[in-house]
């Protein structure tokens, strides 16, 4: 396989994200939380490594709790 390599291309100012997130993480401000409801818990658990990823990538830092009811999210920096 060949590839072409161009110049004079400028890159982007904004890094579009893999996803837009439908939760908001990002408008929490320290103290303030959210809650997702979840029957599977399973599933609420891969939440809670979704939103503590974004987090961290955010440049902040969340507390969550996962169980049969759900997901709740705390920013707490």
């Amino acid at each position: 396989m060949v590839f072409q390599i161009d110049s004079n291309i400028p890159v982007p100012t904004q890094v579009p994200t893999q996803g837009r997130m439908k939760y908001p993480l990002k408008e929490l401000k320290i103290g303030q939380s959210f809650f997702v409801p979840q029957t599977d818990l399973k599933k609420a658990k891969n939440l809670r490594a979704t939103f503590a990823t974004r987090a961290k990538k955010a440049g902040y830092k969340v507390v969550s709790i996962a169980d049969t009811t759900g997901v709740r999210v705390w920013r707490t920096m």
